[in-house]
């Protein structure tokens, strides 16, 4: 798994909350942050806070770190069960 620099929540906040139709004072509130922070919130990697964010835009928080590009509902096998020597 590659650390990511920037998060997508990081360089897509101003389009996510036009899409979501908050100001960055609307968002703020309900972040129960103080509108000056708001630069701040969009530039976190603290997972508390992108989870609060990700409540408050009505997103997954994967969606918030990268944008959707892995799937949640992988089952991804690794390793194995053996019943009976099958």
């Amino acid at each position: 798994m590659d650390i990511l620099d920037n998060t997508y929540f990081e360089t897509h906040a101003a389009d996510m909350l036009r899409e979501k139709h908050l100001t960055k004072a609307a968002f703020a509130e309900r972040m129960g942050v103080k509108a000056q922070n708001v630069t701040k919130v969009f530039e976190t990697k603290n997972v508390n806070t992108l989870m609060r964010a990700a409540q408050v835009l009505g997103v997954s928080l994967a969606y918030l770190i990268d944008g959707g590009k892995t799937n949640d509902d992988t089952n991804d096998v690794d390793g194995f069960i053996e019943v009976n020597g099958v």
